[in-house]
Order: structure tokens, then sequence, then C-alpha cells
């Protein structure tokens, strides 16, 4: 999965509930800067987000669909409050990419 899709999806999780918090908005400005995502792709990625235009791509790996796991999980817990549609998200998103109920535990149990 390439870069700006992955933050594309990161967006979407951190806009779900309807804004984006300072914390998140961190996380998103440093995810931007160190995967070469551009002011440009950035704006537009929230701005869809905002709008309600959400698009969660799934990546054609396993260990891409991982990937993406492990970075809305970290999104969701960015601020400390687990959104009740940010979990129906998370669950959602795993099961479009096929995670299985003992993947997501194992990928939660390695970010704790």
């Amino acid at each position: 999965m390439n870069r700006v899709d992955l933050f594309n999806n990161l967006v979407v999780m951190a806009a779900v509930d309807g804004k984006i918090n300072d914390e998140e908005a961190a996380y998103l400005a440093q995810r931007a800067v160190n995967w070469g995502i551009t002011e440009a792709e950035a704006n537009k990625a929230i701005a869809n987000a905002m709008a309600n235009q959400r698009d969660f791509s799934v990546p054609p790996t396993k260990e891409g669909c991982l990937e993406v796991l492990r970075e809305i999980i970290k999104m969701m817990a960015i601020d400390g409050q687990l959104a009740p549609v940010e979990k129906e998200l998370c669950a959602s998103a795993a099961v479009a990419m096929n995670i299985t109920q003992t993947e997501l535990k194992n990928v939660i149990a390695s970010m704790t």
C-alpha cells in the first residue's frame, strides 16, 4: 500500500467522530512528514474526511493489512479516548481486511 493511501486511512480514523483534535492533528502531521506526504495531499485527505467522503483503502497483502491495522489502532488511542464510532470503524476495517479476531488480539497485544 502506498503511503498516501495509508495516510488517507489514518485521516478517516481521525475524522470518523466528526473532528480532528490537536493530538490527532499532531500525529497526522508527524506521519505526513515521515511518509513524504505533501501539504496538498494532506489537505485533500482531511477535506474529504471532514466532508464525509471517506474512502478506506484495503491493502492487497496480509502484511499491508496488519500495518494499516496497527496504524489505525495508534490513531484511535492517540487522544486517550476510544469513541464507539472509532471502535466500529476499526472492527469494520478488520473485517474488510480479513483480519481474524486472533490476529486483531495479537496486534493489540504487541502494541501494549
